[in-house]
């Protein structure tokens, strides 16, 4: 009788130690699923801070330019910028790009072609102290409300000590202007200043470029 008790209360004793295990692995599912829970809000939250974080966002740190610009590409579609900042989606589309050493000692010719309209920029013998990479980057923008051809030099602010000439075909902006005008941008205070006007020679122009800026030219 004594044994049968005995076995009575091993099985008692075995039966709660079970229960008590399947408590304790309920305990650790639990747990685990808890964890994966807040591991996927963790990443959400993170994911969904980095897709606001874009570069024209209103959270962005991009520095605005003020000037007045409207980029007009020949053959692309047109973008702007309005004074005050508004970007939005700017792109600015170079028209053409050009570089070339000069040496100094000679001097040299830089070809800008843009589709069918050849111009050339021209540097003088010793004009400059050394031999320089020139870098030109071409754009058609509204400058004081004129289409005009942009150029930008560089390296910026080089100066010559006998004048390089830019000669452009007038037929890019107009091919019946018997004038054109010569505007350099002024960054202090952000207006494009009149420069020179010259007379139009079987449809070409040549303005005398003294140092290196951004310079438009516009019927």
């Amino acid at each position: 009788m004594l044994i049968e008790y005995f076995k009575i209360a091993k099985e008692i004793i075995n039966k709660k130690e079970v229960i008590n295990k399947e408590k304790n692995m309920n305990k650790m599912v639990r747990s685990c699923t808890l964890l994966s829970i807040i591991a996927v809000l963790v990443v959400g939250l993170v994911f969904s801070g980095c897709s606001n974080d874009t570069p024209l966002g209103p959270d962005s740190n991009v520095e605005q330019t003020s000037l007045n610009r409207m980029i007009l590409p020949l053959g692309g579609s047109t973008t702007t910028q309005s004074k005050g900042g508004g970007v939005g989606d700017l792109t600015v589309v170079t028209a053409v790009e050009v570089d070339k050493v000069i040496k100094a000692s000679s001097g040299g010719k830089i070809d800008i072609v843009d589709n069918s309209y050849e111009h050339l920029f021209t540097i003088q013998e010793n004009a400059i102290p050394t031999d320089t990479l020139i870098t030109i980057a071409k754009t058609h923008e509204m400058v004081n409300e004129n289409e005009s051809a942009v150029f930008e030099f560089g390296p910026d602010g080089l100066v010559f000590s006998s004048s390089s000439v830019l000669e452009f075909e007038m037929a890019e902006l107009d091919s019946s202007a018997a004038t054109a005008k010569l505007y350099y941008y002024d960054p202090s205070d952000e207006t494009w200043d009149l420069q020179d006007t010259k007379s139009v020679v079987d449809g070409k122009v040549a303005f005398d470029i003294d140092h290196f800026s951004r310079y438009a030219i516009s019927d």
